[in-house]
């Protein structure tokens, strides 16, 4: 039940992340929700400009009053497609995310102190507040909203503000991604748990999504250095570029990742110069894509759909694949690098659980000569792949009788056989997969694993082969 309880807070987390880039994505200049175009240059008016503040319900002999009669001047333009004006020019996509660390961590404690002072409903859209002038003037102390406006301000002069072309490989950004859901599971049980975690469909309502968005900026703030400065500059970056966290566009478009990482070159130097040379084994394919559905025997869930995607990018029996499943709410892809039965690398990535680093498969300190390809009715060890299953022994693997591909599929030429492999977690529970192995083509296929969750059978529906 802990593990189950634990999962759940973990796909919360990451909803509440798709939820904020959704309801505060790419965030405009404030709105002043009246013709301002008299003061919307260097020769303002005084009077005008004392008029504007009190229609903000602001008394212009105060602190916040003082606050805006120095900004506003120097914000406000009229916008040109309506009768409306913003404070400030358009900032482009990103930049908030350019800031340097200490300025964009004051940034998301702003961010912080508005979400916890809203009243519920205001954030079911965060971006209508961060346009709302008069809510930013009413809800923030004068110091906060000077700083709200020097920051903002200070974004269209870049040179001037401290702007840095931070760098960081994905790697990085999807452990920060990572660590920051893991920590604002660990809060949602405290500031918003009960909201939350009974809502309907484990959606977030309305009267909760303040206190989450808040959760989520705290969340920000307290990560430990230096995953905090990766983990402030992804969120902005996703934010206002409206793609989403590095992780979720891995899960999108993950051909390009899985290219970069599990092919040739994204293996150890030691583990490349005992492969065969690139364009030394022809494989008779360029991509298969296989789609089909996660069918659960032993429950009534409904069929998971998937997709496996494998790719022959150097001719040097070195297959890069890539297995996505998920139902909308859960998502996951597998990535592996198969040198014929030999796992040589292996990483899954999903929005239930902490991402880990690529696991590393040893491959011994011989040559090799040729990819290992399975004997039928041979039975061999095999390193645990699933990390994310807790398996630690070795998988005891069976191989079975040989039999024709078409079968699998009738586009399939050569020949097949089955591999199931077995192994313990670290709870004691049994594990068990199941894997088609096409020797033509060098590709281990998903057929079923068996788990504490059940059996779960991969059924093919279409098979498309690039050459």
């Amino acid at each position: 039940m802990t593990a189950v309880f634990a999962t759940r807070k973990k796909v919360i987390a990451a909803m509440l992340l798709a939820s904020f880039l959704q309801v505060s994505a790419n965030p405009a200049w404030p709105v002043v929700y009246e013709s301002t175009a008299k003061i919307a240059d260097a020769q303002v008016r005084r009077a005008e400009l004392d008029r504007l503040i009190v229609s903000l319900g602001i008394d212009v002999g105060s602190d916040k009053g003082m606050v805006l009669a120095t900004w506003l001047p120097r914000l406000l333009r009229e916008s040109p497609t309506d009768s409306q004006s913003r404070v400030g020019e358009v900032v482009d996509a990103g930049r908030e995310a350019q800031l340097a660390p200490g300025p964009r961590l004051q940034y998301t404690g702003l961010l912080k102190t508005l979400a916890s002072r809203l009243k519920a409903g205001q954030c079911t859209e965060f971006s209508a507040a961060l346009n709302d002038l008069r809510l930013l003037s009413t809800t923030l102390s004068a110091d906060e909203l000077d700083q709200f406006f020097a920051i903002r301000n200070a974004l269209r002069e870049p040179q001037k503000a401290g702007v840095t072309a931070e760098t960081y490989t994905v790697e990085e950004l999807l452990e920060a991604d990572s660590r920051l859901e893991m920590r604002i599971a660990d809060l949602l049980a405290v500031n918003v748990g009960k909201a939350v975690q009974q809502s309907p469909n484990r959606s977030l309502p309305g009267e909760a999504t303040c206190a989450t968005l808040a959760v989520l900026f705290e969340s920000v703030l307290t990560s430990p250095e230096p995953f905090r400065t990766r983990i402030s500059w992804e969120l902005m970056q996703s934010n206002t570029s409206q793609r989403g966290t590095v992780l979720t566009r891995t899960l999108d478009d993950p051909e390009s990742y899985a290219a970069e990482n599990f092919g040739r070159y994204g293996l150890p130097p030691g583990t490349v110069r005992r492969l065969p040379a690139p364009g030394s084994v022809a494989l008779p394919f360029r991509r298969i894509r296989i789609q089909g559905e996660w069918r659960f025997r032993m429950s009534s869930r409904k069929p998971v759909p998937y997709e496996a995607i494998y790719l022959n990018l150097f001719d040097d029996a070195v297959v890069t694949q890539i297995v996505r499943s998920g139902d909308g709410r859960q998502r996951r892809a597998q990535f592996a690098s198969w040198y014929g039965i030999l796992p040589l690398k292996e990483q899954e990535l999903g929005t239930a659980f902490a991402v880990v680093p690529p696991q590393l498969m040893g491959v011994g300190d011989g040559e090799l000569r040729a990819a290992p390809i399975p004997e039928p009715d041979a039975v061999f060890d095999s390193p645990p792949l699933q990390q994310s299953e807790g398996v630690t022994d070795r998988l005891r693997c069976h191989v079975h009788h040989r039999y024709s591909a078409s079968s699998v599929y009738e586009a399939l030429v050569g020949d097949a056989v089955d591999i199931t492999c077995r192994a313990s977690t670290r709870d004691g529970e049994q594990y068990e997969r199941g894997s088609i192995y096409l020797y033509s083509y060098g590709v281990v296929i998903p057929l079923f694993r068996l788990d504490v969750n059940g059996l779960a059978v991969a059924e093919i529906r279409d098979i498309a082969i690039e050459r």
